[in-house]
């Protein structure tokens, strides 16, 4: 009896090897040929679920978000208040995260060629300053949220502080190990915002700690 095969994970499989060399070697790196080899797969088996490097580049960073997007998600589903948390959950502060940056950072620079995949990016861009935006108005209800703030270019200029740092992070880690990152995120949100989160940085240190 032929071995059931569950499609849709297989296609989650080549993109997941996909994102892993583009991590390691860039977007340049990517032929149907190298995935099929790191899987020991033969090229018939990655092209019957994508049939170009397109196709396949473009679902790999659709998986890509929609993973970072859950992780976000996660991170404020028990507080919407968690503005550090949501924000620390976009940042290379652990492996998974650091090789995720890797990934994001060899897509941007087809992003400036590719339309389709700035498209994805645009997209993923504009949830993220969704998420970040409705954290800015939750606090918002209270009264320590400053109210002169345009809650609306605050979140985008919070998703280029993290995009930033990121960026340093990943090409520069001894310099922005995940303490600064940390404490450049509360001390940036502080001064946009005027919200003090330095109980969100201790507890986002203490998962840090734990692995979570």
């Amino acid at each position: 009896m032929p071995k059931l095969v569950d499609h849709r994970e297989r296609r989650r499989e080549v993109a997941r090897a996909t994102s892993a060399l583009i991590a390691e070697a860039g977007v340049g790196a990517i032929t149907i040929r190298a995935i099929a080899d790191r899987l020991n797969y033969s090229t018939a088996i990655v092209q019957h679920y994508f049939s170009n490097k397109r196709q396949l580049l473009l679902y790999t960073l659709r998986m890509e978000g929609s993973l970072g997007h859950h992780r976000i998600e996660a991170a404020s589903a028990n507080d919407p208040g968690d503005l550090v948390g949501m924000l620390a959950a976009m940042m290379p502060l652990d492996l998974a995260r650091t090789k995720s940056w890797k990934t994001w950072l060899a897509y941007w620079s087809s992003a400036m060629l590719d339309p389709d995949i700035a498209l994805e990016q645009r997209r993923l861009f504009d949830s993220l300053r969704s998420l970040i935006t409705h954290s800015l108005r939750y606090h918002g209800r209270g009264s320590d949220l400053r109210r002169d703030i345009d809650t609306e270019l605050v979140s985008r200029r919070l998703l280029a502080l993290v995009h930033g740092i990121g960026m340093e992070a990943v090409c520069h880690p001894d310099d922005w190990p995940p303490d600064r990152q940390l404490t450049a995120l509360v001390d940036e949100i502080r001064d946009l915002t005027g919200l003090d989160l330095h109980d969100g940085f201790a507890e986002e240190r203490e998962r840090l700690r734990r692995g979570l």
